[in-house]
């Protein structure tokens, strides 16, 4: 069975559209595939990233260091470099939300508008991006009118965040705009441009009436940030970055006076919604988005973060409450790596889209989906708890639609269930892979030693990562362990910073097995006396 076979889990339903009080268009789901778009090659002007610099890692030929107890959360941050401190409070606004939080957190009604404003401005090709030359960006289908025509099987924003119907009122929101005109509806149905040709999403104009709840109105404003940062030139984008007549200065204003209950607010920021949309349709009809597209080699990671933030508050947030249920003291505890966390893996191991990533024990996908979007790589993984996988068929279905809708071209995607050490497919994949993520941190000392029995299938240079070693404080390579698989793998130990991992904000160490079974040779010789 693939990976969206039988998406009727145990005690988990898919999620579905909501009835609007304003007419919509209706949603048809059908089959989904991911594969590489590729277009033709453009010439690069994109800058090579500067070096890694999430500290220096430690080689230990060999021999891994004896783990640290993690900090706890009250001591995390005090002996940290104060460029990073800066660089996590910087980009804090875009981080995925823990699993106690249902959704992904953008602008706030109360913030500064000169400071969003300025936060907004375009930033150069930094840290954040993985520049490969051999990779192409632009999704040839999302720009195509024919190709791209038709319904997309996407959750809009308006499925999850509504009032609900008449018959059957949504009790979690409330109408934004509440002082109204004579010709404002009470929370009308908006439609928001991207990237693509054809494609918009549905927004109801409501507020959430808990602190944690979808915010749709903070959604588009970020939505039109990103745009504006990613696909446009300094240019292009002024129209809606200029700081005293930018579109998101006056959206920023509409939201702030509508928060304030002032009336005449609903009608300027629907306006500035359409001036956008507007702006960004002729940009698609005369090649621009495209040009500029097809001139970059890398993504940034704020954009990557914000698609994938989209798709975990449409289909993982919902549900979030059904990944509580696995105990300590097992194999299957669920926890996340987050995204800029993943980012420094993929920097660190070089991963490139001609590369094969695979996650064991993948949860609900998110690295997965991370690394095809963000590398561009083929990307594998396998998880056996039903309910992440049900989520993860989810999360693979609104990736391929975001994909399109934002007109990026991904690393094929496949998630399997089940055993990732009887997997039929995950063992062929392993075969070639040149990046293994296995997030043992919970892992039984017996799974542990079971998966490092399958490292002797992996190819040389196959570089293994993990939040535990698999080499043993100390070990040495001795006659008598010779034919121990741990042989094979030269250890590094690096450290990652606080708020990298979902269970706790304290900083940590992770590891990096490479393998190379030289050294073993090298042992044998010098054995037999060569």
């Amino acid at each position: 069975m693939g990976p969206f076979d039988g998406m009727v889990g145990k005690g988990l339903k898919p999620l579905t559209a909501q009835k609007q009080k304003v007419h919509s268009q209706t949603i048809k789901t059908g089959p989904t595939t991911t594969s590489k778009h590729r277009s033709q090659p453009a010439q690069s002007t994109s800058k090579p990233s500067p070096p890694l610099s999430n500290g220096q890692g430690k080689t230990l030929n060999g021999n891994a260091p004896k783990p640290q107890k993690q900090a706890s959360p009250a001591h995390s941050r005090s002996n940290e470099p104060k460029a990073r401190i800066k660089e996590e409070k910087r980009s804090s606004s875009l981080k995925r939300s823990s699993p106690t939080v249902s959704t992904p957190r953008f602008d706030s009604d109360n913030s500064d508008e000169d400071a969003e404003v300025k936060s907004s401005k375009r930033r150069k090709v930094g840290e954040d991006a993985c520049v490969d030359l051999s990779r192409r960006i632009r999704n040839i289908h999302s720009f195509s009118v024919l190709q791209d025509s038709g319904a997309l099987p996407m959750i809009h924003a308006a499925d999850v965040a509504n009032l609900g119907t008449d018959e059957k009122p949504n009790p979690n929101y409330a109408t934004f705009f509440t002082a109204l005109t004579g010709d404002e509806d009470e929370a009308p149905v908006i439609e928001l441009r991207y990237p693509s040709v054809s494609h918009k999403e549905r927004y109801q104009m409501v507020q959430g009436k808990a602190g944690d709840d979808f915010k749709p109105l903070d959604e588009i404003i970020h939505v039109i940030s990103t745009v504006a940062e990613n696909y446009l030139l300094p240019s292009q984008a002024e129209p809606i970055t200029n700081e005293s007549s930018g579109l998101l200065r006056d959206l920023k204003r509409a939201r702030l006076r509508g928060h304030k209950g002032e009336a005449g607010a609903q009608s300027k920021y629907v306006a500035g919604v359409e001036k956008y949309n507007a702006l960004l349709d002729s940009l698609s009809k005369d090649g621009s988005i495209q040009k500029n597209l097809d001139e970059l080699h890398s993504l940034k990671l704020p954009l990557v973060e914000t698609i994938l933030q989209q798709i975990y508050a449409r289909t993982v947030s919902p549900h979030i409450h059904t990944l509580r249920a696995y105990e300590n003291g097992t194999d299957n505890v669920y926890g996340e790596l987050l995204p800029r966390f993943c980012s420094t893996i993929f920097k660190h191991t070089r991963l490139n889209s001609s590369h094969v990533f695979v996650d064991l024990g993948s949860g609900v996908g998110n690295v997965v989906l991370q690394a095809a979007l963000q590398i561009g790589c083929e990307s594998w993984g396998c998880e056996m708890m039903p309910n992440a996988c049900e989520l993860a068929a989810l999360q693979h279905e609104e990736f391929i639609a975001r994909c399109r809708l934002w007109g990026l071209a991904p690393g094929e995607v496949h998630l399997e269930r089940g055993d990732f050490l009887q997997n039929e497919a995950i063992g062929k994949a392993l075969k070639n892979a040149d990046v293994v993520l296995i997030n043992n941190q919970a892992f039984t000392p017996a799974l542990n030693d079971k998966l490092i029995m399958h490292f002797l299938d992996l190819k040389e240079g196959c570089q293994i990562v993990s939040l535990k070693s698999f080499v043993p404080h100390g070990h040495k390579m001795q006659a008598r362990n010779m034919g121990s698989p741990i042989n094979v793998l030269d250890v590094r130990e690096l450290e990652y910073f606080s708020n990298s991992v979902s269970w706790t904000d304290a900083p940590g160490r992770w590891y990096v097995q490479t393998k190379d079974s030289r050294k073993v040779e090298a042992f044998q010789r010098k054995m037999n006396g060569a």
